[in-house]
């Protein structure tokens, strides 16, 4: 519970990216644990669309290094580096956990939410939901 509050608190601020990631990768190995799954099967929702899906999302600031330094950013997707210290991906490895390990209760959450998105997207061509469909698709 204390990770989650962390969560909370720590999700709008990109300064603590590294405690940020620190408590993904927590999360991400306390799934395996029926105790600790508990706590987590109660915070579902929040914890997969309003912590995972927004670290996930492409912000302004990744669409301006995109724009300014291509080359940066593909650095950038293939240092071994950023895979440890980089809170997309210990989201993208916590959200695999959930799935896998924990796949008849999330997998399902997870597959009407692809399928909200997907529908949004069609219907409107709005950019926040473009971001957000390019997260689906990972």
């Amino acid at each position: 519970q204390v990770t989650l509050q962390k969560l909370r608190n720590l999700k709008d601020n990109n300064q603590n990216s590294q405690l940020l990631t620190l408590c993904l990768n927590h999360l991400s190995r306390s799934v395996l644990q029926a105790n600790t799954f508990g706590i987590i099967e109660e915070n579902a929702n929040e914890i997969i669309f309003e912590i995972i899906f927004p670290i996930l999302c492409q912000n302004e600031s990744d669409d301006e290094l995109w724009t300014n330094d291509p080359e940066e950013v593909i650095r950038r997707e293939s240092s071994i580096h950023e895979y440890f210290y980089e809170p997309r991906y210990a989201a993208m490895n916590l959200l695999e956990s959930l799935c896998t390990a924990r796949n008849s209760y999330i997998f399902p959450k997870y597959l009407m939410f692809i399928q909200s998105v997907n529908q949004l997207s069609n219907n409107f061509h709005d950019n926040l939901i473009a971001r957000k469909y390019s997260v689906v698709l990972l």
